[in-house]
C-alpha cells in the first residue's frame, strides 16, 4: 500500500509535525497509529519508525491508516526534566462538559491551545478516526488500556499477544488525548504502554514483539 508523508503542522518551537497517510480513500474513517504524545517516550516513536516500511510494502493492509510517529517533537529534540506542576501536551486537550468538574485546577486556567493540539484537532476533523492506537511508555508496569467497549477485542488481542495485563477504562483522565478522542469523536482508543528501556532491555528488544503483534493485527483486519 502506498503511504504519503505530509507535514500537517508545526510545534510551539516551529518544528514540523509529519504524518503518513495511506492512499486508499474509499472509507470515511481512519485507523490512527500515534506515538510521541510525550517526546521523551521514545519506545513508541521507535516502534512506529520501524513499522512504517512494512506498512508501505504491505499488500494485506486494506484499511485507511494514518501514522504519526511523533507529536511532541519539541520534547523529543529538547528533553527537559519536567516537574509535576508542568502541563505537557497530553494534559491540555479540550474537555467535554461532563468532565469539566474533574479537571485539575493547575491546568484549568490554560485555555490557549498549543499548535500541536490544534494540528491534531484539524486532522481528526478532516479525517475522522474509527480507531486510535496510542503507543506510550508505562510509568511503572507495561499494560494495554482500552477506552471504549468497541476497542476491547483489539486491546484483548494485543494484551494476550504481548502478555501485558489489560485495563478497561471508560473514564479516561480529562484533557488527555484519550478522553478528547473518545468524547468528541466517539472513537475507541487503545493505549499500549510499553516498558522503559534499560541497560539490559533495549528499545529494539522491547518493540520487536509489539511490531510483530501489530503486523499480525493489521494483516488480519482484526480491528
Amino acid at each position: 500500500m502506498d503511504f504519503v508523508e505530509s507535514i500537517i503542522g508545526r510545534t510551539l518551537l516551529g518544528n514540523p509535525i509529519a504524518a503518513s497517510f495511506s492512499q486508499n480513500f474509499y472509507n470515511d474513517k481512519w485507523l490512527y497509529l500515534i506515538a510521541g504524545i510525550h517526546g521523551d517516550e521514545i519506545e513508541g516513536i521507535y516502534l512506529l519508525k520501524e513499522l512504517l516500511p512494512w506498512l508501505k510494502d504491505s499488500i494485506k493492509l486494506t484499511i485507511p491508516c494514518i501514522l504519526i510517529q511523533n507529536i511532541d517533537v519539541d520534547g523529543y529534540l529538547f528533553p527537559l526534566n519536567k516537574t509535576e506542576n508542568e502541563a505537557t501536551i497530553n494534559n491540555l486537550f479540550p474537555t467535554s462538559s461532563f468532565r469539566i468538574l474533574e479537571i485539575n485546577n493547575r491546568f484549568a486556567s490554560n485555555k490557549q491551545l498549543r499548535p500541536e493540539i490544534i494540528t491534531l484537532i484539524e486532522l481528526f476533523t478532516n479525517h475522522p478516526p474509527q480507531m486510535l492506537i496510542n503507543f506510550r511508555t508505562a510509568k511503572h508496569n507495561a499494560k494495554v488500556i482500552s477506552v471504549g467497549e468497541s476497542g476491547l477485542s483489539l486491546a484483548s488481542y494485543i494484551s494476550k499477544s504481548l502478555n501485558y495485563p489489560m485495563v478497561a477504562d471508560n473514564n479516561p483522565t480529562p484533557r488527555t488525548m484519550e478522553a478528547f478522542v473518545y468524547d468528541f469523536f466517539l472513537c475507541p482508543v487503545v493505549g499500549v504502554r510499553l516498558p522503559h528501556y534499560t541497560e539490559k532491555k533495549t528499545v529494539q528488544s522491547i518493540c520487536k514483539d509489539t511490531i510483530d503483534c501489530i503486523k499480525q493485527l493489521l494483516s488480519g483486519q482484526i480491528y
